[in-house]
């Protein structure tokens, strides 16, 4: 018998990696190079929702690396 109370798993401080169910097609692909914007540095974001909240800015932490 084991023992399952208290064993929660760790949770990482930040994400690292947003990726939509069903990806839109023809979107953009960014790749994380900045710390401190709540991404892991090498992180891929493809959520077009993400991308939208951060508008242009997205530029300051992340690269275009694509699409989908």
């Amino acid at each position: 018998m084991t023992d399952t109370q208290g064993s929660a798993p760790a949770q990482p401080s930040a994400k690292t990696a947003v990726v939509p169910a069903t990806p839109k097609q023809g979107g953009t692909l960014y790749r994380v190079t900045q710390p401190g914007y709540g991404y892991a540095v090498g992180a891929t974001i493809s959520d077009p929702n993400e991308i939208k909240k951060h508008g242009v800015d997205i530029r300051r932490f992340a690269v275009p690396v694509g699409g989908v």
